[in-house]
């Protein structure tokens, strides 16, 4: 089944974006920071999925991290959720935690790690160009809310 066929029959849901300031239930602030190397200054969330978003803002205002985990109707959603993030054409595989499979790419753009498992996709984006950051943030995303 074609991208458009999947997002025509499961509705491919757009995706989150920065609105109510809070705290993010899966990684703290401190986490982010460890993992990723830059000081996070405050933390936005979408509230309209669950879990919520997290955009992880620096001193400028910018969103340096950004992690949505998508809990779907299927396996195909999830699948074609992680491909729009990471390409499989253009990203190098990411299979972490074990069990997950999706895409990873960086550079000086940043950097994307996005797995899926059954139902469930785990999108990570940093503005760090290394995609191993991502990767950390997203294996601790998946310990914390136990997938």
């Amino acid at each position: 089944m074609t991208t458009t066929a999947i997002a025509t029959r499961y509705g491919l849901p757009t995706n989150p974006n920065p609105g109510t300031v809070g705290v993010c239930p899966y990684l703290t602030a401190y986490n982010v920071e460890s993992l990723n190397g830059v000081r996070v200054d405050s933390v936005l969330l979408d509230l309209s999925v669950q879990p919520p978003a997290c955009f992880f803002i620096d001193g400028a205002g910018d969103i340096i991290v950004s992690v949505w985990v998508h809990h779907g109707e299927s396996s195909m959603v999830a699948a074609e959720l992680v491909n729009r993030s990471a390409p499989i054409s253009n990203t190098a595989p990411a299979a972490e935690p074990t069990g997950w499979s999706g895409g990873r790419s960086g550079g000086d753009e940043g950097a994307v790690y996005a797995v899926a498992k059954g139902a469930i996709a785990v999108l990570v984006t940093t503005t760090q160009p290394q995609s191993v950051k991502a990767q950390r943030l997203a294996v601790a995303a998946i310990d914390e809310l136990g997938l």
